[in-house]
């Protein structure tokens, strides 16, 4: 299908495949209620911003050291875990049609 050659970021091409699909997108999560957060100063921005990002690198290391190699989202893929997802040589597919989200599942199943 047309669909599939949807890769993102440096990672084109994984042999022996250990896919992860998310039917979601590949991002990190945002609260539904609403919230203010008052930073006083640069360096609690700056430990903010630290936090999140560490997030980010321990969960993509967690999908890497469980042998995943490629990443397939139904959804928005975040800059910040393209980055990591880079980093640990995961290959990320975006795929906006579930359709096409579970040709690669029945394909994964069949090889």
């Amino acid at each position: 299908s047309s669909g599939i050659n949807a890769e993102y970021g440096d990672i084109t091409s994984v042999t022996d495949a250990k896919i992860a699909v998310y039917s979601c997108p590949f991002d990190i999560g945002t609260t539904e209620t609403k919230g203010t957060i008052l930073i006083k100063n640069a360096e609690e921005l700056k430990n903010f911003s630290l936090d999140e990002e560490k997030l980010i690198e321990n969960q993509l290391k967690e999908l890497a050291e469980a042998g995943i190699n490629c990443v397939v989202s139904g959804g928005k893929v975040g800059d910040m875990v393209l980055h990591f997802a880079n980093k640990f040589n995961i290959m990320v597919v975006r795929l906006m049609s579930t359709d096409n989200i579970m040709e690669v599942i029945e394909r994964a199943i069949d090889d």
